[in-house]
């Protein structure tokens, strides 16, 4: 049986949220923690480090988040 850390993709998501860019990442061990910047080419510009740093070779995608979606996880990842 595999372990939970084994069956976690790796991810990288932007999203905008409240006038700020917030990329949220989850690792290959199943690790996760977020980033918020103000300026759009920051948070793309880190968001695409870290997908090669993944090794995650698709293009990443753009969630845009409302006021009501902050109580929950955005949807749309890289794949």
């Amino acid at each position: 049986m595999a372990t939970v850390a084994a069956q976690i993709s790796p991810n990288v998501q932007l999203s905008e949220l409240l006038g700020e860019w917030v990329v949220a990442i989850v690792e290959k061990r199943g690790n996760s923690y977020t980033r918020s910047f103000l300026d759009k080419a920051f948070a793309e510009s880190f968001a695409e480090g870290q997908r090669v740093r993944l090794g995650i070779r698709t293009a990443l995608a753009v969630a845009l988040v409302t006021e009501a979606d902050c109580l929950s996880t955005p949807t749309v990842r890289s794949r």
